[in-house]
């Protein structure tokens, strides 16, 4: 019947006569008898499996000589309803007239209705709209995007969608307007809230629907889809080169194009002047990262108060976007430009806070390395130096020590640099622990953990080298950043006034 009564639609193949998907079929032929033939044979066969047809709910797309004819198809006890030039219908979810539509308006609209409703809902903490923002009002925009003509999505409409969702996002967690836009759209491994973006999905999406049709193998495909030229035009549209992809396998062409996207516009934010300052050392702390974007073990305010300092929007006196008469100098010591790194790290005011931040990590290092059997002692002057050493660790038969010295430092430092610092100010001081304590060799390792709750690959390597496990990691993060929120929080109080004597 195919042959006879099928739609042809490439010489070299089979007349195409019918098309499902799940309980919706379609059926193609190059004539009204033709399609009639194929209705009243579709119909006999579902009845004998215990089906019907609904012809009522049933439509036809008539096109003869290039035009819609909007003509009734008449059968023998039934009447199909032609489409009418103008006319709007669904399926699968898709609107159609004579050809798809797509309504940008009106998509616009009802998200934004959904975000809106979701902004004013007061039951949910800020992290869990992002994480509905992300998983279940996105799909609702993805799915448009992916059966709409990628010619007819108005770039617009992908502007206007973003903007509305990285306003939300900004007010949803109290963090500046002048935020980068990196901070929302970085992964999360480097520490941005990975949130989806319109005007990469929209080509992503078409990119990712002609990969499956073209590894489908379906012979069809090529006759009635320019797979190849939507490819290009996707590539081109995201700025990147086809033919630099023509080695990797297709499949995985979406997720490779989307990764590198969020590392392009993290490459973007590390680069800049302010708030791009430490950034690129977050590329070294995969694991802390996902545990400060991933809120575990923080409340609301110290997670956003983190999302602040990462970003470095932190409402400093340095970060103000006043004029350049105003005073920056910081609101307590008055000596030095108020940064978030003289805040976290150098300010006599918060010089207590900073003092048990340190010693908290110093002794969380120095037990972990008892557990592992190693003995840690804390705290150990060197009279002849005027030297005060954090832990001298050594084994049980006292063929190995270290001088290890752990520093929080804002990330505009290099660990290795921090390092060789503290290798020549305790280098002097091994001969003065070997006789003291009997150690052969000792080595002097300087530990540098970001006051933002970086943990670099130096002290990654540090945990490896002694077994210390990925719990421990974890501790060391939440307790830098708790303590460096508590900083922050402090130096914003304001000084207290004592009534005269």
């Amino acid at each position: 019947m195919a042959a006879k009564y099928g739609f042809k639609l490439a010489d070299e193949l089979p007349k195409l006569s019918i098309s499902g998907f799940a309980d919706d079929t379609v059926l193609l032929s190059s004539s009204r008898e033709g399609i009639k033939e194929l209705a009243m044979m579709a119909l006999h066969l579902f009845e004998s499996c215990g089906f019907s047809i609904n012809f009522e709910k049933s439509s036809v797309i008539c096109i003869e000589d290039g035009k819609l004819n909007h003509t009734n198809l008449v059968m023998e006890n039934s009447e199909v309803k032609s489409i009418k030039e103008g006319e709007i219908i669904k399926y699968l979810g898709i609107t159609f007239k004579d050809e798809i539509v797509f309504n940008p308006e009106k998509t616009l609209f009802v998200f934004q209705q959904k975000l809106e409703n979701l902004m004013s809902d007061a039951t949910l903490r800020s992290d869990q709209k992002i994480t509905i923002i992300n998983e279940y009002l996105w799909p609702t925009i993805i799915y448009p995007l992916m059966t709409a003509p990628i010619n007819r999505i108005p770039k617009s409409f992908l502007h206007k969608i973003d903007l509305i969702v990285r306003s939300a996002v900004k007010e949803l967690l109290s963090i500046p307007t002048d935020t980068p836009d990196a901070v929302i759209y970085t992964s999360k491994k480097l520490r941005g809230l990975q949130i989806m973006k319109a005007e990469w999905e929209a080509f992503l999406q078409h990119v990712n629907i002609c990969i499956c049709l073209i590894r489908s193998g379906n012979p069809y495909i090529p006759y009635a889809r320019d797979t190849e030229g939507e490819l290009s035009k996707c590539f081109t549209q995201l700025q990147f080169n086809i033919e630099d992809y023509r080695e990797i396998r297709m499949d995985k062409w979406t997720k490779t194009l989307r990764l590198t996207l969020r590392e392009k516009i993290f490459e973007e934010w590390s680069k800049m002047s302010l708030k791009g300052i430490g950034v690129k050392l977050y590329m070294e702390s995969e694991i802390s990262n996902k545990i400060i974007t991933n809120k575990k073990g923080l409340t609301n305010s110290e997670w956003t108060s983190i999302l602040k300092m990462s970003a470095n929007v932190a409402a400093v006196k340095g970060n103000s976007r006043r004029g350049r008469d105003q005073d920056r100098r910081c609101r307590h010591c008055g000596t030095e430009n108020e940064s978030l790194g003289h805040v976290l790290g150098f300010c006599p005011h918060e010089k207590l806070l900073i003092n048990a931040r340190h010693n908290k990590i110093r002794t969380m290092i120095a037990e972990e390395m008892k557990k592992n059997g190693w003995k840690a002692h804390e705290e150990i002057c060197v009279p002849n130096l005027m030297r005060r050493v954090d832990i001298i660790a050594y084994n049980s038969d006292k063929s190995k020590g270290y001088i290890i010295d752990p520093t929080i430092r804002f990330e505009d430092q290099s660990p290795e640099a921090v390092h060789q610092e503290k290798c020549q100010i305790y280098n002097p001081c091994v001969e003065f622990f070997k006789e003291k304590y009997g150690i052969k060799n000792i080595e002097v390792i300087g530990l540098m953990i970001g006051a933002r709750g970086t943990v670099p690959k130096k002290f990654l390597d540090f945990c490896k080298k002694f077994n210390l496990p990925k719990s421990f990691i974890e501790d060391v993060t939440l307790s830098i950043v708790r303590s460096s929120v508590q900083i922050l929080h402090n130096h914003f109080k304001p000084p207290i006034s004592l009534p005269p004597p």
